[in-house]
């Protein structure tokens, strides 16, 4: 049954570990101790797959814990996982999508284990000088630039008010090894690279994407 877990032995810990890596949503319920909707199942499921992931949404779906339920699930399964956060606003960086972490890390004794937490960094604790998350603003391009790790992450929240300057940094790093993006965002805009990602054309066949209608959704009140 989903709920939360004590805190294992080394062995089980590495166990549940490797079986987590490939089961993301067992690790929501498990390990965060929480249910995630058949669409967040569905999205999780792909990032196990490999692919990387676009979705867009109306408000209050749950696109912001799905992506903070992503950034937990890699940083602890993946060895040295290196992961990169950006949105159009710091605001959107700090005040929404890093303070959904802090919510979901804190409520999971597991989690309040093995990771640390700050305004701009979640790191594994002891090697969080390798192993992280970091929050990086939009400002510029070069602010993604420079990010190298067997296991790379890229979190683009709310990514359809980035410009394309920036996304072209993810897009190169996305050409390398195991590196996947997570995109999540209301449609704000009729084109751009984030809305390109339904073309397949454009986007390739390791683009998995998602259309979730805040009308089908039992988060979003009538």
């Amino acid at each position: 049954m989903p709920g939360r877990i004590q805190v294992p032995n080394d062995d089980e810990l590495l166990k549940a570990i490797s079986w987590f890596a490939k089961n993301p949503t067992g690790f929501v319920q498990h390990i965060i101790g929480a249910e995630p909707d058949p669409w967040q199942a569905e999205a999780l499921n792909a990032l196990a797959r490999g692919h990387h992931v676009a979705i867009r949404s109306g408000h209050g779906v749950g696109k912001t814990a799905l992506t903070a339920w992503a950034i937990l699930w890699k940083l602890t399964c993946f060895p040295f996982s290196t992961i990169p956060c950006t949105a159009p606003t710091q605001r959107q960086l700090n005040d929404v999508l890093w303070a959904e972490i802090a919510r979901w890390l804190q409520g999971s004794q597991v989690l309040s284990t093995l990771l640390w937490w700050t305004a701009t960094r979640v790191s594994v604790k002891g090697f969080e000088a390798r192993w992280f998350a970091v929050a990086r603003s939009a400002a510029r391009p070069e602010n993604l630039a420079g990010f190298h790790s067997e296991h790379l992450l890229y979190v683009v929240d709310e990514a359809s008010g980035v410009d394309d300057e920036l996304m072209m940094v993810v897009e190169g790093a996305l050409t390398t090894g195991k590196a996947q993006a997570l995109l999540v965002s209301n449609p704000t805009r009729p084109s751009g690279y984030f809305i390109d990602r339904w073309n397949p054309a454009k986007a390739g066949d390791r683009w998995f994407t998602m259309t979730v209608s805040a009308e089908d959704s039992p988060r979003v009140s009538r």
